[in-house]
């Protein structure tokens, strides 16, 4: 599935003032839940993390410094600036073919990094030549129902921003995130 060179359409990332100052407001009015671990990460998120993490994105984060950075990152169709398959199905197999000719067909690329988690897993496993397996309930959650999910993530910074810091954690085996805040902030400085 070749992206037509004519296919190409100039993109620059510009989320409105109104659409910031709207997720500055749920960052300030967020409400955490109460932990039933018995022990750090033992029930899923530390707070002793997601608060910090939450205090970062609403205090210190330039998001207009971002999007300068990730004017060239594609997303999955259908996930942040990317409109979702006309038709079914979203497969792996399908945005893997669709990622592999943007960046080599379209844009040139003869070597290319990805990273992806839940979903982008699948993506970036294809691409590497590997075959994506799921990962306890989440994957069939994402793969099966995303849809409910979705609905929390989308309305919630701050769950959004606890899915993505737990997940990324747990795939990564960052035990030393017990206590401080994870380096994900900065990812898109990576070459």
């Amino acid at each position: 599935m070749a992206v037509a060179p004519s296919a190409r359409v100039p993109f620059t990332i510009h989320v409105s003032d109104s659409e910031l100052a709207d997720l500055g407001e749920r960052l300030r009015h967020t409400r955490f839940s109460a932990s039933v671990a018995t022990a750090p990460w033992a029930a899923g998120v530390d707070e002793t993390v997601l608060r910090p993490l939450v205090d970062h994105w609403r205090d210190r984060f330039d998001w207009r410094d971002r999007e300068r950075a990730f004017d060239v990152v594609p997303s999955l169709p259908g996930y942040a600036f990317s409109d979702p398959f006309a038709t079914p199905p979203f497969t792996a197999r399908r945005v893997a073919d669709l990622w592999r000719s943007l960046m080599v067909d379209t844009l040139g690329y003869e070597r290319f990094l990805t990273y992806g988690e839940d979903v982008g897993t699948g993506v970036s496993d294809t691409l590497a030549g590997g075959e994506w397996a799921d990962e306890r309930g989440h994957s069939e959650q994402q793969r099966t129902k995303p849809d409910t999910l979705a609905a929390s993530l989308v309305d919630s910074p701050a769950g959004l921003a606890a899915w993505l810091v737990e997940k990324y954690r747990t795939c990564s085996g960052g035990a030393a995130w017990r206590t401080r805040v994870p380096p994900v902030v900065r990812r898109a400085d990576l070459p």
